[in-house]
Order: structure tokens, then sequence, then C-alpha cells
């Protein structure tokens, strides 16, 4: 379930607010047992969801007594998230972190983390460049990391991040950057006539 939220047939994007369903209507609980039984009958290998907050996936265990196999969330050193990555990891959730680093595009300052001191001294300490500390960053705290690419050098560098080991002192220090700075605000399902906000979104 890449969003909660629920979108007409025959609709993947919404136009206007008539193009979406209310999850009074459609209930995440309602899609998410279909997906099981797509998995109970093989067609499926693993289930997930994706944008969900800790009061959303506990509904859903809750209604249906499944638990998602995968979360996959936006995280990166301005937006770290460490209460969803905890109560994930306690129930035995994988986390996979999109957007691993950032995006200059969407900061109001188009300054990104890789543009930061504290992530540019780490990677001189290392021998390593900013993207690689960060995605060496994300996979130390025990999430997936899946930066995006069609660069070959790119995306040759994100694999050397395996090969960066951090200390407890660089994950101290990357810790401060923490600004809760939402990239991805699921600004696209919200309108002013719509059944969802932004609080209903990520807060509810």
């Amino acid at each position: 379930m890449h969003w909660p939220i629920a979108f007409r047939t025959g609709y993947d994007q919404a136009e206007n607010a008539s193009e979406l369903v209310s999850l009074d209507e459609q209930p995440l609980s309602t899609t998410w047992e279909a997906m099981a039984k797509l998995q109970e009958k093989g067609l499926t290998k693993h289930i997930g969801v994706s944008n969900f907050n800790i009061p959303k996936i506990q509904k859903l265990i809750n209604d249906t007594s499944i638990v998602p196999e995968m979360n996959q969330i936006e995280i990166h050193p301005y937006f770290q998230q460490n209460e969803l990555v905890t109560f994930c990891q306690k129930n035995e959730i994988l986390v996979t972190a999109y957007s691993p680093l950032g995006s200059r595009k969407l900061t109001s300052t188009g300054k990104g983390p890789d543009k930061e001191d504290i992530i540019l001294s780490i990677a001189k300490e290392h021998n390593a460049t900013p993207a690689q500390v960060m995605l060496a960053w994300g996979m130390e705290r025990n999430t997936i990391v899946i930066p995006k690419s069609v660069n070959k050098e790119r995306i040759k560098e994100n694999f050397g991040s395996v090969n960066v080991k951090l200390n407890d002192e660089d994950m101290a220090k990357i810790a401060t950057l923490d600004r809760n700075q939402r990239l991805s605000t699921g600004a696209f399902a919200v309108f002013a006539d719509g059944p969802y906000t932004p609080e209903s979104i990520w807060e509810e």
C-alpha cells in the first residue's frame, strides 16, 4: 500500500477531490486484507506499506492481526523519523528509507544534507563521499536504503557506501542534523473539499 489514502477505481493520481475516496468509505484494513488474500493465494510473496505512521500501522495490526513486512518511508539526515523507525523495528517490520540522500531541489534553501559541515567532515575522515556517509548512516540504523540514480558513476559511488563504517561519534553528530523536514508531503492528495488533509495523512 503505497499511501494511506484511497483513489477511486481507474485513477492512480487525483486531479480533484472527486477522484479520491475517504477512509470511512474504503478503510485501509479492507485493502490490507485483500492484499493478504493475494499473498495466501501465492500471487505475491511479501506485502507491506509505505508512508504509514505509527497509528495507521497499529490500527492495521489491531483490525486484521496481519503485521506488514515492510514500511517504506522517507528518511535522510534532515528527516530521521526515530520514533517510527524504533516502532517498526520493535514490531519486526523492516524499514526501507527512500530519498536517503535528501533532495536539494525540494529544500527551501537549495542546500541538501550533503553540504552540511558535519557530513563533509565525516566523509573526509573516512575517505568517502558525502553520499556514501549518508547511506552508511542509514545502514548503520538497520534500515534499507534505496538511493535513485541513472548515472553509472553515481551508482558505483553509492555501492561504495557498504565499505564505510561509521562509529558512535559519527552517528551522534549526524543525529544533530535532524530538522523534522519532510520533503514528500502527500500534497497531491490534498484538496480544499477533499477527504484528506496533511494532518489526516501524517498525524492521525
